[in-house]
């Protein structure tokens, strides 16, 4: 039994010694198992996403069960850039008299989109085959659909997962950069990478 416990422990310790090792310095059967233990971990939250999109009837049940598979260093990271991002938004919504009076403000919006990109919360989407009213349906639990959004980029897929932003929304860039800014609606649109169509509708 004493054996068997001190061979679990070396292998722990062989793969924890492993896995902080950068690639480059491990040889091909220390870098296949690597890769294996990745391959595992990644099928294990999937398992989970899965199965909390199955069983949340709501959409704070699901970002909350997802958050709940990341380790507490990398939410920490996310929840922080999602408080910037929501900063941002709040000044986007109360400014007054743009350009003149906060002029800081539109360089920092268009840094920030020329940086991160930007979410797809809106109805123009990349994909025709997503509903327009989409955020108001249970789309955690229509595996289609998720898959569909998170196909969008992976600031979309980052909210959709865990309810928190690494990026503007599209539609709020576009609205206050033709609303308070003063761009035309065709500067605003190439920015948040708004692609016209021969219909004449407007979509990623």
């Amino acid at each position: 039994m004493q054996h068997n416990k001190s061979s679990r422990e070396a292998l722990l310790t062989r793969a924890q010694q492993e896995d902080a090792t950068p690639d480059a310095l491990l040889d091909a059967e220390q870098l296949k198992r690597k890769r294996d233990r990745e391959k595992k971990r990644k099928q294990r939250v999937g398992e989970k996403q899965e199965k909390a999109a199955s069983t949340s009837e709501t959409e704070k049940e699901w970002w909350e069960g997802n958050r709940a598979t990341l380790a507490s260093e990398a939410l920490a990271e996310m929840v922080e850039l999602d408080g910037y991002v929501r900063d941002v938004l709040y000044s986007m919504q109360i400014v007054v008299g743009m350009p003149e009076s906060d002029p800081e403000l539109i360089q920092i919006v268009v840094s920030f989109v020329k940086e991160r990109g930007v979410v797809h919360l809106g109805y123009i989407v990349k994909d025709a085959d997503i509903p327009p009213d989409w955020s108001g349906k249970p789309y955690w639990q229509d595996s289609v659909l998720l898959a569909r959004l998170e196909a969008e980029g992976e600031q979309t897929a980052q909210y959709v997962r865990f309810g928190l932003l690494v990026a503007l929304p599209d539609w709020r860039v576009v609205n206050f950069l033709t609303d308070k800014a003063g761009w035309s609606w065709e500067k605003a649109a190439d920015l948040a990478g708004y692609i016209e169509q021969r219909d004449g509708v407007r979509h990623r």
